[in-house]
């Protein structure tokens, strides 16, 4: 498990480019990745396990792990954007942040270029 905060100058360029300068539109200033050893049914167990929690609410998911995918290129995960719904979560106001969570196969992660996602 590893999290990165994105950068106050990455998170700028992301939204100049992607979304015409609207920073409302960041969803993955938060990102963590868990790395799940064995397959996909383990992968399978880990999202089922998120889509089950009453204190979470999935908000997007993007399957790169989808062969008929072309713009994921090596990074092969599933990425799900969710925000937290509990009662602690809304006593700290952060139930409307939004967060990404990376789930990626071991044989993959180990297969990951150090430097990928370097500009996170």
């Amino acid at each position: 498990l590893s999290g990165f905060v994105k950068t106050p100058r990455r998170a700028a360029e992301k939204a100049l480019l992607c979304y015409e300068g609207d920073v409302s539109r960041l969803v993955d200033l938060c990102r963590v990745r868990v790395v799940v050893p064995g397959g996909l049914e383990n992968l399978s167990l880990c999202l089922k396990a998120v889509r089950s929690d009453p204190g979470v609410k999935v908000v997007r998911v993007k399957n790169g792990m989808d062969p008929a995918r072309t713009d994921s290129g090596t990074f092969r995960a599933v990425v799900l954007n969710l925000h937290l719904t509990d009662d602690e979560s809304k006593s700290l106001g952060v139930e409307n942040h939004i967060f990404e969570v990376q789930f990626m196969l071991e044989t993959v992660a180990r297969c990951l270029n150090p430097d990928q996602h370097l500009r996170y």
